[in-house]
């Protein structure tokens, strides 16, 4: 073989090593240290359970026989022979058990290595402390040794695990963490530099130090604490460091806003207080240079570290917000239920007064007035009753139609025996527009209670939605909640979070107090908090104030809006309204409205009718409820029958591309896809001529890179709209807004302007 292919074959094992087996090799390099490490960490100056409980936490395979090989390696460096052939004949006991009972159900168990390890250690023990004749000493040190090593491996194991999804799981994980972080220092404490400065209790004090600044006085503490203990068992003497540590930590966190000097100035001036306090204890002096050692190195690392270090860091639990929403859902059901129960009260009475409606009476009161001093009357009424029934009833229909009847309208042969002819015509008629005018009002007010009657149940319905948004409509998500928490508590912002999916499935996160407007001074803050969440963010229009952030999973589609007018010749407004806007549930809505006639009064009808579906949508009501209520409400308003407006609504949902088109009396709206347009129309009256909300909808799922078209009534005119289909058609662009303007510019030049004119134009996309 040639030097050549000698230097390619090495290249070649080279990149087969770094792309397939370097995860590997790093893993069982890391778990051989780490049982080197443990096995050398003492407690009660002879006793080392750590390196045998590691070995017993690694599952069954090569990295547990090479954390077994780092532990026998850290025994035999650490101490005698013999001293270190107790811990190497139990590790080696503890992997034979697990690789025999790997494969049964009892060794699937949790609680199946730390009694391994328990009874090993036990076993190999009981040699040991038989030799040293059972002394009280040595009984209690293996006794403590045995509990310790079967605890510690329970811990090691879950902590070597993965994550686990729910909180209780990931709680126990960190503090399984922490407790291996514990052990690993024990061993370091005994590193030291120019013999005084101890390695171990100097990282054990960065390690207290971040999580006093990014943690607060609580979580400081609390990691003080254990650490110390740990540092304490380490060097074997009486608990000093359990006092230095949690004591400094407290002090200075309560510093950790002020700035790092305050923070590391008030940690020391603590530390060096408790140092003297101690100072009859070894190591007083120790203890000053590690702190003052731990503090510069802290002074010096990047604020990216310590955010990094700080999103290991618990976050804080929310309790209590699925009781107080059960409490408000509740209290909102409990309305909606009054509201259904007035409404149903009310509407079954509606109907209690529509007596005397019978057309007959209007002939029961003409013969009273002109037939009762008729000397023929007992002949029309009494023996010819039947023939002048039938007179009567043949002229009916005609009378109401017309609100009117002539004497040559009756049979000849009655008109000839009716000598009060010409005064019983007169006085039907006066009587059918009495009879008329009462029943136009009884039908207007009728449908005015009904239009009253109806918001009850509107209302209902809005609370019933409230209520399943309160029950079952969030859904909270305390995951992505937490890791929202440990990257503000990284990124130094004093801020509360919550996150949670609306109903429909979209993700909401809301960040509020001060610490929200730092948040919008990161630099690209919207993908450092989506790559957090793992969704892409958007922000909601004008939704956000300098102590109040929310955030809005993006929706995967987009959409340009084009809005074109024209207001009529000779007026100074026009009377046409078209907006758009999104909703926080991912729906843009494209709303156009026409007020009857033109101008100043025009254009005061439809601006209100927009104004209150605007905010109706915006405030979560579903687009038919809303409309039940526009017309229900504008019904009642309308005095002179003018006071009324078409209603022309696109809600396109952004997340599926589906659309529905909503229609009272507007003119057609057009999908244009490519070259061919579909024409959508309705049949439903205008807003305010009819009760109940009546409208046409129109379902279909608007395709990318097409255009939805609403119009005014003023576009097509009289002419018909086929022109505007070819226009449609014709249309290569991608711009909305020009596509608006060239239909009002096209409409212009065919009707000369002769009514106001609006077009709003929609194109929906793919988000890029």
């Amino acid at each position: 073989m040639t030097e050549k292919q000698v230097a390619g074959a090495i290249r070649r094992a080279g990149a087969r090593f770094s792309l397939k087996d370097r995860p590997a090799a790093v893993e069982y390099a890391v778990r051989f240290l780490a049982g080197f490490l443990l096995a050398r960490a003492r407690i009660f100056g002879s006793c080392a359970p750590f390196g045998a409980a590691f070995a017993g936490a690694c599952v069954p395979g090569a990295a547990g026989a090479l954390a077994a090989l780092g532990a026998a390696a850290g025994y035999f460096s650490a101490g005698s022979f013999v001293w270190a052939l107790k811990y190497v004949s139990a590790a080696v006991l503890i992997r034979a058990a697990l690789r025999v009972f790997r494969a049964t159900s009892l060794g699937a168990r949790p609680w199946f290595p730390p009694l391994v390890v328990f009874s090993a250690l036990g076993i190999v023990g009981f040699v040991y402390v038989s030799d040293a004749a059972w002394a009280l000493t040595a009984a209690v040190h293996y006794a403590a040794e045995t509990f310790l090593a079967a605890a510690a491996t329970y811990f090691y194991a879950v902590a070597l695990a993965p994550e686990a999804p729910e909180a209780a799981g990931k709680t126990r994980r960190r503090i399984s963490l922490l407790i291996l972080c514990c052990t690993l220092l024990m061993s370091a404490a005994a590193w030291r530099l120019f013999r005084v400065l101890s390695v171990g209790r100097t990282a054990a004090l960065l390690i207290v130090l971040v999580c006093a600044w990014r943690g607060g006085a609580p979580l400081g503490a609390a990691c003080g604490t254990a650490i110390g203990a740990a540092m304490d068992m380490a060097s074997g003497s009486a608990p000093r460091f359990l006092l230095l540590y949690p004591l400094a930590a407290l002090v200075s966190g309560l510093f950790a806003r002020r700035g790092r000097l305050p923070f590391l100035l008030a940690f020391l001036m603590t530390n060096s207080v408790g140092a003297l306090w101690t100072w009859e204890y070894a190591g007083g002096v120790s203890a000053l240079y590690e702190a003052f050692a731990a503090s510069v190195v802290f002074m010096a690392l990047p604020e990216h570290v310590l955010a990094k270090a700080a999103a290991l860091l618990p976050a804080p639990e929310t309790r209590g917000a699925g009781e107080y929403r059960g409490y408000a859902r509740e209290r909102v059901d409990l309305t909606a239920d009054a509201f259904e129960s007035l409404y149903a009260a009310v509407h079954a009475a509606a109907g209690g007064d529509a007596a005397d409606d019978d057309p007959a009476s209007i002939f029961d009161a003409a013969a009273e007035t002109v037939c009762k001093s008729c000397k023929c009357a007992r002949r029309c009424w009494e023996s010819g009753y039947a023939e002048t029934f039938d007179v009567m009833n043949n002229v009916t229909p005609r009378l109401l139609r017309d609100g009117a009847v002539a004497p040559e309208d009756f049979p000849e042969p009655f008109a000839e025996s009716c000598g009060k002819l010409p005064e019983l015509v007169s006085v039907i008629n006066a009587e059918t527009r009495t009879y008329l005018t009462r029943r136009s009002f009884r039908a207007r007010l009728t449908e005015s209670r009904g239009a009253a009657y109806n918001q009850y149940a509107d209302i209902s319905a809005v609370l019933r939605s409230l209520s399943d948004d309160l029950g079952g409509g969030i859904t909270p998500e305390p995951g992505l909640e937490r890791r929202l928490q440990r990257w503000l508590r990284g990124a130094g912002a004093e801020a509360s979070a919550s996150v949670f999916r609306m109903r429909g499935g979209r993700l909401r996160a809301e960040i509020g107090g001060p610490g929200a407007a730092a948040v919008r001074a990161e630099p690209e803050y919207l993908d450092k908090l989506s790559a957090v969440l793992n969704v892409r963010l958007c922000t909601p229009e004008a939704r956000n104030s300098p102590e109040r952030l929310v955030l809005l999973e993006a929706e995967p589609l987009c959409a340009d809006v084009g809005i074109a007018s024209l207001r009529k010749s000779g007026q100074t407004v026009c009377g046409d309204k078209g907006v758009y806007f999104r909703t926080d549930s991912g729906l843009l809505c494209a709303l156009l409205s026409d007020g009857m006639g033109t101008g100043e009064d025009a254009a005061d009808v439809s601006g209100k009718t927009v104004g209150i579906l605007e905010r109706l949508l915006r405030a979560g009501v579903q687009p038919e409820t809303a409309l039940r209520i526009l017309g229900d409400l504008m019904l009642l308003r309308n005095g002179s029958d003018t006071d009324c407006a078409t209603v022309d609504l696109l809600c396109l949902d952004m997340f599926t591309g589906d659309t529905r088109v909503y229609k009272c009396g507007a003119a057609p709206s057009y999908i244009k896809k490519d070259s061919s347009v579909r024409r959508v129309s309705g049949t439903a009256l205008p807003a305010g001529l009819a009760g109940g909300g009546r409208f046409d909808c129109t379902k279909f799922r608007l395709p990318p890179a097409s255009f939805a078209v609403l119009v005014s009534d003023g576009i097509a005119g009289e002419g018909g709209d086929k022109w505007l289909a070819s226009l449609l058609s014709a249309y290569t662009g991608r711009d909305p807004e020009a596509l608006a303007r060239s239909i009002v510019e096209a409409a212009k030049l065919r009707t000369g302007g002769a009514d106001d004119m609006t077009v709003l134009a929609v194109r929906a996309d793919e988000r890029p």
